[in-house]
């Protein structure tokens, strides 16, 4: 779907939203958490 919109327009809009949501939920969780250093020396 978003490649045949050619990652532009309202499904993009809606994509690029939810992803924003999942990211910041996500970060959140692991600072308040402390799993972000986890993450962070796993991946270098």
């Amino acid at each position: 779907m978003l490649l045949g919109a050619d990652f532009r327009g309202p499904l993009y809009d809606v994509f690029a939203q939810e992803m924003w949501r999942y990211g910041i939920r996500t970060l959140t969780a692991w600072m308040r958490t402390g799993a972000i250093g986890v993450q962070c020396r796993r991946d270098g």
